[in-house]
């Protein structure tokens, strides 16, 4: 039979409090990251939103400074069509 020892009711309660931070610590990442990912088709910022616009028209064939402008250098759309 198995004996409840204190070190057996620790370990229980340590794996619960490790779980349950890894649900927390996973739904805030989720929910972080809805805020910034390229799979959505919406942004917060102004900014955020322009560099998705060009990185995704990078993608789709556009030419930064001929079909869009902006006075920030190229590297930073190219980045972002990643």
């Amino acid at each position: 039979m198995n004996k409840i020892t204190l070190k057996n009711i620790a370990h229980t309660y340590f794996i619960k409090e490790v779980s349950i931070l890894f649900l927390l610590s996973v739904l805030f990442l989720f929910f972080a990251s809805t805020w910034t990912s390229p799979f959505y088709s919406y942004c917060l910022g102004d900014d955020s939103s322009f560099y998705s616009m060009v990185g995704r028209g990078i993608l789709h064939g556009y030419v930064p400074y001929k079909n869009f402008f902006d006075l920030k250098g190229p590297y930073l759309f190219f980045i972002q069509s990643f």
